[in-house]
């Protein structure tokens, strides 16, 4: 498989499915932005009768994705600067993650800098893809109405030769990526907590010791994956 078939091959399905020649869109990525190469591909009697307007919207989307993730990858110098972050959070996860809660709540925490969060209208990202290829089930994004969906891309220090990448992919669910925003600014877990607390509404004592509970499990789960890390630590 070429090597633009593996970052383009969800867009690849796509066209497939939509019975559009691929060639006539993936041979001008990346060298092209997306709105040049859609509209080259509108310029096409045969691809302009096949795309409606959803279909459009979907392709847009699932293109700016994969060409977005094809971008993010990193060269052998950034690779080598990624291993030594990565060994400075595992240190400080095991230290963090051995200590009682309220002892992290006057902590400030930022999203690593390593991990790019994002928003789709559809379920492009079903499954976390580590090194391996994993082919969507486009049938699905075809029959589904645009919803809400999140995902994220984590830059590792482990490039896989085969896929030409070092990014890993994993689906959000909406409150991950509700705190991966706010942590796009350095922040205290308490800061976080209170933001989150105040969009809803308990009515008893054992509603509100049921939030506090789910949320130190999101927290504890951001922190063990490392998608938050110590701010200046």
């Amino acid at each position: 498989m070429q090597n633009k078939e593996i970052h383009f091959i969800k867009t690849i399905s796509l066209l497939e499915a939509l019975q559009v020649d691929k060639n006539i869109i993936i041979d001008n990525i990346p060298k092209s932005g997306i709105e040049d190469v859609l509209k080259m591909a509108m310029g096409q009697k045969e691809i302009g009768k096949k795309l409606t307007k959803d279909n459009l919207k979907r392709l847009n989307e699932i293109l700016a994705i994969e060409k977005e993730k094809f971008l993010l990858r990193d060269n052998e110098i950034e690779l080598k600067e990624i291993q030594k972050k990565e060994i400075s959070y595992y240190e400080s996860r095991k230290v963090l993650l051995n200590q009682n809660f309220t002892d992290l709540i006057n902590m400030e925490f930022v999203l690593s800098p390593l991990v790019n969060t994002y928003e789709s209208d559809w379920e492009w990202i079903v499954r976390p893809a580590l090194h391996e290829l994993f082919e969507i089930n486009i049938k699905d994004i075809l029959n589904t109405d645009a919803k809400d969906y999140y995902f994220l891309f984590q830059r590792s220090c482990i490039y896989d030769d085969l896929l030409d990448t070092n990014l890993l992919e994993f689906p959000l669910n909406g409150y991950q990526y509700f705190f991966l925003r706010f942590f796009e600014l350095p922040q205290t877990l308490t800061e976080s907590i209170d933001r989150f607390h105040s969009e809803f509404e308990y009515k008893s004592q054992k509603e509100k010791q049921q939030l506090i509970g789910f949320t130190q499990a999101i927290i504890r789960d951001l922190i063990f994956r490392m998608l938050i890390v110590p701010h200046n630590g």
